[in-house]
């Protein structure tokens, strides 16, 4: 009996080493199984962390584009209402055609170019002002709004005193007032 003495202990031994080893795999497995849950819980959070920060960025950007929007409506819009001041603006210029100090400015511009160009100075005017601008003759008329263009004797512009030029000239000053006055500053 000594040899099935042997064989049922090392069956025994075996058993136990088996049960042994099912226990420590399954211990093993329990961890393993736990680190792996904490583990994707850990990547879910991480996940929704990333999720939230993405739409969040998302708001921001669109919040961006949303101000900037309105910003350019607003500049636009005062950017409107500046140009309707200077047409304003133009219509009394024109009408500073209607007055006294108007046929002051012409004789002094032409007085002026005199001076500065001698009796070598071609001016031309529009043809309802040429008496505004005697004892001098026009050498010519302009399609303009008013004032006059001044040549050298060459033929080169040397004063341009038009309205239009004299207003345009003046425009982006003009614009910066209007745009002051009538938005306190507002840019």
């Amino acid at each position: 009996m000594g040899l099935e003495k042997l064989v049922d202990e090392v069956r025994r031994t075996a058993e136990a080493e088996a049960l042994d080893i099912m226990e420590r795999s399954k211990a093993e497995s329990g961890g393993i199984i736990a680190n792996a849950e904490t583990e994707a819980r850990s990547i879910v959070a991480q996940n929704r962390r990333e999720s939230r920060e993405e739409a969040m960025k998302e708001n921001r950007e669109e919040l961006s584009r949303a101000r900037n929007e309105a910003s350019r409506v607003l500049d636009t819009a005062r950017a409107q209402v500046v140009d309707r001041h200077l047409q304003a603006v133009w219509v009394r210029v024109l009408q500073f055609r209607e007055t006294d100090g108007y046929g002051s400015m012409m004789r002094s511009l032409v007085s002026r170019a005199n001076n500065e160009l001698g009796k070598g100075a071609r001016i031309y005017c529009r043809k309802e002002d040429a008496g505004l601008i005697a004892p001098d003759k026009p050498q010519g008329f302009i399609a303009c709004e008013g004032g006059i263009l001044v040549e050298d004797s060459t033929g080169r512009v040397k004063l341009d005193g038009r309205m239009e030029s004299l207003f345009a000239e003046s425009g982006d000053k003009l614009s910066a007032v209007i745009y002051s006055h009538v938005f306190q500053g507002g840019r």
